[in-house]
Formats: C-alpha cells, structure tokens, sequence
C-alpha cells in the first residue's frame, strides 16, 4: 500500500492526461500511487503500461454529475494520505520531502504556501493571448524544507472575511494532502465528504471545521496547471459566470440549497461562497461572512447589474446599512480588486519583459508537464524569458 494517492477524476479530457501519466512517472517514488477515474465517452488508448508502474486507470461510461466522478474516484484510493488533482495538475519532486515528513509526524493536513503554475499549450488569454501557453513559474522557495502550521479556525475566519470568495490556506483535499482516517470521520458525520456546489472548496471549509490546524510546507510540490478547456482556462477568458439552470454538471440539490443572500448566478465567487456558506450548514454554523465583499466581487465576475446586487443586499437580514453606505463599500471592495488586478497586471509584464517577478520565475517554452518536474528538480535547462 502506497503512503499517498493522487486521485483523479476526469472526463474527455484524454489529452491532458498522458502528460500527466509522464510527469508522474519522472518522480520515481513508489510511495506514491497514481488513481485515474475517467468517466468519459471513450476508454483511454494508453500509451504506458501501467500494471508495475503504480497508476491505478479506471474507466465508466455511465452518467455521473462531477460530484459523484469525485466521490467515485475517492473511493477507489487505500492509501494513508490522499489528494486530488485536477486533470491538468501535477506534482513535482518536492512531494518526496513532504511523504518523508508525513511518515515521521502525524499530521492531518498538509498544504503549500509556493505552488507552480503551469498553463497548457492551448489557452488564450483575453489580455495576453498567447503568451502563457507552455509557461511555467516557479516560487521563490528554499531547498530546505519548513513546515508552519496555522488554526483551522484563523484559516476560515480570513475565508470569511473574503465573502468566501478565497480558498487562502484552508486545508485542501483539491491540490493539498489529507489523511485518509479524517476524511472517513467526515463522510460519517456529514455522509459527503464535498457538500457544496463545487467540489474544491466544498472539501476545504469542511475539512477546516473539522480539524484543529492546518500544516504548511515552503516548497512548491503541486503545479497547478491551467488547461484551455477547464474552468481555470474558462477563467482567463472571461467566460466563467453561467445561470443557475444552466449548471447541469453540479448536484441540484446544492443548487437548490443556495443561500437567498447569495447572487442568482453561478460563477467563481457565487460557488465558491456556497461551498462555504453549505459547509457551516452541514454542521449548524452561523458564518460570519462579508456578504458585501461577495457582492462586489460577483459584479465583477458574475457581470450583475448593481440593481440586482443591491436587491440582494438590501432583503439581507445579515446587513443593516443604508443603501447609500451599501453602494460606498461596494465600490471601496471594487476598487481594492481593481487594484490587485493591476499589480497581477504588473507581474505579468515582470515575466512577460525580465523572466521573473517578485514573486518568482517564468520559463517558456515547458512543452509538457515532464519537462515542467525536469525544471524544477534542476534537471533540464531551458531559455528563461
């Protein structure tokens, strides 16, 4: 039995996933097992075999909404420690510093402060076009790892004070590690371990109440990848804000669950806060969430017109302002937004004109997520921006 799973749920998205396949066979550590739930129209034509290599490929055609494809996926891992990643993620070699100090201390959950970004060959952003395709940055980090550890509790109250629009350093199932017995206590307590409209976030706010802190690592060991045809690449086209009606890949009943303060339009922000606002429902919470950070952030991604959002704001019980010191905040949070957008603006160009930012540095032409582990583990050189 491997020490840790990296559990995989996709669909018809067979193109991203032999990438993945070859980056996983670079790391070379049989603690780590490989579980790929595909749920697509066709079986894989798989190039490796996988029957020594440790990568578990499971395929059904049969009808399953993106929560049950988690679930389903989930259930196939028999490993100590378990993660789940998208179909356009990866780990790099850091993850063996990280099994080493999971077999040594018994910790619940492990995320990371410097996560990689690597963006796919085929997404176009709005703004800058082509010029992410194939890029990968990686954190400023040392090579000697550390591990810190914050309150569950400080973890959310910070989400919370987001309107529940960022995941910050809550303990992560999607991109992060976790115990296997923790999440077997909360399918018993709760019967899901993903109560909420997406299954990201769904997971983090309730694997933050239900753990007493959350351990940190200082090394990058998850690549976050941005494929064009997934919501992260929707994202950086614009294209990520639907009707409720329209969400047929989520659970109804979440759906139907939703908070009447929340913004009737499912978009980042909206579905975010849902699978926290769904979470502190489960387990008969309050939250105090900033409802009026949502609102704005849902007029900007979610494209409302203020007539809805101050319709929304004004039947919300949680808030006691007057419309005009409504409209001021509002327009404060807008505003805050705009401004960090301007400073990711500026990093871009940082990357796009020197190689490197504050934050980091970009390498271009990373034509596979193999070559992207290679990078980072030192083993490759390759021209820098």
């Amino acid at each position: 039995m491997s020490t840790l799973s990296i559990v995989i749920p996709t669909r018809n998205r067979h193109v991203y996933l032999e990438g993945i396949i070859q980056s996983f066979l670079s790391l070379d550590d049989e603690r780590i097992s490989m579980i790929i739930h595909d749920n697509s129209d066709f079986k894989m034509k798989l190039k490796e075999n996988l029957e020594e290599s440790n990568i578990k490929y499971i395929h059904t055609n049969e009808k399953l909404s993106m929560h049950e494809n988690f679930s389903k996926a989930l259930a196939y891992s028999d490993s100590k420690y378990v993660c789940m990643s998208g179909d356009d993620d990866f780990l790099s070699h850091y993850i063996s510093n990280i099994i080493d100090y999971l077999e040594k201390n018994n910790v619940d959950t492990m995320i990371s402060n410097k996560v990689a970004r690597y963006w796919w060959e085929d997404v176009h952003h709005k703004i800058f076009r082509n010029f992410l395709a194939n890029q990968l940055r990686v954190p400023w980090h040392t090579q000697l790892l550390n591990i810190s550890k914050v309150s569950s509790q400080d973890a959310m109250n910070k989400c919370l004070k987001s309107g529940g629009t960022e995941i910050y350093m809550l303990p992560k199932l999607y991109h992060g590690i976790v115990k296997s017995d923790l999440l077997t206590t909360i399918k018993i307590k709760y019967g899901n371990v993903f109560i909420g409209p997406t299954p990201d976030m769904a997971a983090a706010a309730l694997l933050a109440l239900s753990t007493k802190n959350i351990h940190i690592a200082n090394q990058p060991f998850f690549i976050s990848g941005t494929a064009g045809g997934s919501a992260g690449g929707k994202g950086v086209q614009k294209q990520h804000s639907w009707d409720l009606d329209e969400v047929p890949w989520f659970e109804k009943e979440y759906i139907q669950a939703w908070n009447k303060n929340t913004p009737d339009i499912a978009c980042g922000p909206t579905l975010w806060a849902e699978g926290v606002l769904q979470a502190h429902n489960a387990a008969k919470i309050k939250p105090d969430i900033n409802w009026i950070y949502l609102y704005a952030r849902t007029m900007i991604e979610g494209k409302l017109p203020i007539k809805h959002i101050l319709n929304k704001a004004e039947k919300n019980t949680d808030l006691s302002y007057s419309k005009f010191i409504l409209l001021m905040v509002i327009f404060f949070y807008i505003l805050k937004f705009h401004v960090k957008r301007a400073i990711s603006f500026l990093e871009n160009l940082s990357y796009l004109i020197f190689g490197l930012s504050w934050n980091g540095r970009s390498y271009r032409k990373c034509e596979s997520p193999s070559h992207a582990v290679k990078i980072i583990r030192g083993q490759l050189k390759i021209k820098k921006l």
